[in-house]
């Protein structure tokens, strides 16, 4: 910021900071301080143009006065203390007696005003213990012209008097505030009520101010932007400081104009690889262009760690979904691809889940947690011995087949059982025996926890062997045929004396093919009582 200040005491005269002369025109004042007490601004004639841009102006008493066709843009105007009649503006607007296009407005006189003094987007502030701040003065002269607008006040400031040359002058406001609060000052004429209101478009329109000039100087750059590092997902920003103005920005990324980047930052606020490079602004003013140095984005991908899930399930049952957990959050929009796989197998074990397919774009790394498995657990397999029965003396033999089974997984079998009972024997007694089946034999059986259910032998309480002939043979033997279940056995016994009987057995026989019969050879000159026992 360039100051420049006239150390000329309070009631001095003449104590001008800056003096814009007869015919001086096209000055433009940016980024400056102006200070002193009376006078600090000075422009002579209508012919003094001068845009003061971004600039702090301060003063006491007319501080800024004379004939001046001048523009103030987004500037500060301080009063200070150091008097009790403290005003703003002393304007000297240049007259003509007819109209012109530097002579357009109609004053309360009869004769018409050039462009006098214009405060855009302003901000009007007062020193601590200054009293009123009096907007207009009377070292001014009659049928200037002062426009304000979009101004934001501090409350020391008030309008002039209404009879300030005798009511001849052009003070003119709109879009005002003070202290951020609208405000609409006596005595100031309010333009821009109808549409298109002239003295509204020319006080806010600066060449049509200037009466066709454009202020502008040629654009530097002060501070180049600056190269940083993140991470994928966190915000970015690069700035520029440039002179000059009127000043736009047009931001490139890797040589490309960017749409829409036309501040002096650019912020990202979720960088990504694709922002990654090389980013540069173009500074212009009407003057010209410059380009800024180069600075680079880097971005960093985001690490995420993905945990997945243990899961389980029966054997020969359908595979269960792969699901994980993840952290941190993706950024918006962005979503896993493909997805996890384990070790291969179907049966009974503990299988490692792997992270498969699994991907996401190029903003990541993926840090994927091993240990995870899926458990294949055993299924249930049920045996079930199956019942039968036999008739007392029978005896049971199991082939190892006589069972049935619950489901199998396709492929798997069960060949053989073995079987057992204790009523399998021909001397069990009558009643129910349980048949216990175990050792299954056969495939795939180790992925089943195996549950054997025991069948019944039901053993009947009388035997149906019966005595169906005998016959004697030519050699003097006997031949005795029975009929019976098949498995019944059962024991002939023979006696010589039915009086006082000893029973000696002579044959044990079982019945086959539903028959069975007995040969005693030991018949010769004997007499011989037979009878059959079961067991």
């Amino acid at each position: 910021t360039l100051t420049v200040s006239n150390s000329t005491p309070q009631g001095g005269s003449q104590a001008e900071a800056l003096m814009i002369e007869s015919s001086a025109k096209r000055c433009i004042v940016y980024n400056t301080e102006l200070d002193s007490r009376q006078d600090t601004i000075l422009g002579n004639q209508n012919s003094s143009q001068t845009y003061f841009y971004q600039t702090i102006v301060k003063g006491n008493f007319d501080y800024v006065w004379g004939g001046g066709n001048f523009y103030f843009d987004q500037c500060e105007i301080r009063t200070i203390g150091g008097t009790a009649n403290a005003n703003f503006s002393a304007a000297r607007t240049d007259t003509a007696a007819s109209q012109s296009l530097n002579f357009p407005w109609l004053n309360p006189g009869g004769t018409y005003t050039g462009n006098g003094m214009s405060f855009v987007n302003c901000i009007f502030t007062a020193e601590s213990g200054v009293g009123p701040v009096t907007l207009a003065g009377s070292n001014g002269t009659a049928a200037n012209n002062v426009s304000w607008f979009g101004c934001d006040f501090a409350t020391n400031y008030v309008a002039p008097s209404a009879a300030l040359f005798t009511g001849n002058y052009l003070f003119w406001q709109s879009a005002n505030t003070m202290t951020n609060a609208p405000v609409t000052f006596a005595v100031l004429t309010t333009i821009g009520v109808t549409n298109n209101d002239p003295r509204l478009l020319a006080a806010t329109n600066i060449p049509t101010w200037f009466y066709g000039w454009t202020p502008s100087i040629t654009p530097t750059i002060v501070t180049n932007p600056v190269s940083q590092t993140v991470t994928a997902g966190q915000p970015a920003s690069f700035g520029v400081l440039a002179g000059g103005f009127p000043l736009t920005y047009q931001w490139q990324h890797a040589g490309t104009n960017l749409p829409g980047a036309t501040a002096s930052t650019l912020n990202l606020a979720s960088a990504t690889v694709d922002n990654a490079g090389s980013y540069a602004v173009i500074v212009t003013t009407p003057a010209g262009s410059v380009t800024s140095s180069p600075a680079t984005l880097t971005v960093n991908p985001l690490g995420i760690t993905v945990t997945p899930d243990g899961q389980s399930k029966v054997y020969g049952t359908m595979n269960p979904a792969l699901t994980y957990s993840y952290a941190p959050a993706l950024l918006m929009g962005d979503s896993f691809s493909g997805g996890l796989s384990r070790a291969m197998g179907e049966s009974v074990g503990s299988y490692a889940i792997t992270q498969g397919t699994l991907s996401l774009n190029a903003n990541y790394t993926i840090s994927f947690i091993t240990g995870s498995n899926l458990v294949i657990t055993p299924a249930a397999l049920s045996i079930t011995a199956g019942n039968t029965n036999k008739v007392l003396g029978a005896t049971v033999t199991f082939a190892g087949t006589e069972f049935t089974t619950s489901a199998l997984v396709i492929g798997d079998s069960v060949t053989s059982v073995s079987l057992a009972s204790a009523g399998a024997g021909a001397g069990a007694a009558a009643g129910v025996y349980p048949i216990v089946p175990s050792a299954a034999v056969g495939s795939g059986l180790g992925n089943y926890t195996i549950n054997y259910i025991n069948g019944a032998l039901t053993v009947t309480g009388s035997p149906d062997s019966t005595f169906t002939g005998m016959v004697a043979n030519p050699d003097g033997s006997v031949t005795m045929t029975f009929s019976g279940s098949n498995g019944v056995t059962f024991r002939i016994q023979a006696t010589a004396d039915l009086t006082n009987p000893t029973w000696t057995d002579v044959s044990t026989n079982t019945v086959s093919g539903g028959t069975a019969s007995f040969t005693d050879t030991n018949t010769s000159g004997l007499t011989k009582f037979y009878r059959v026992v079961f067991p």
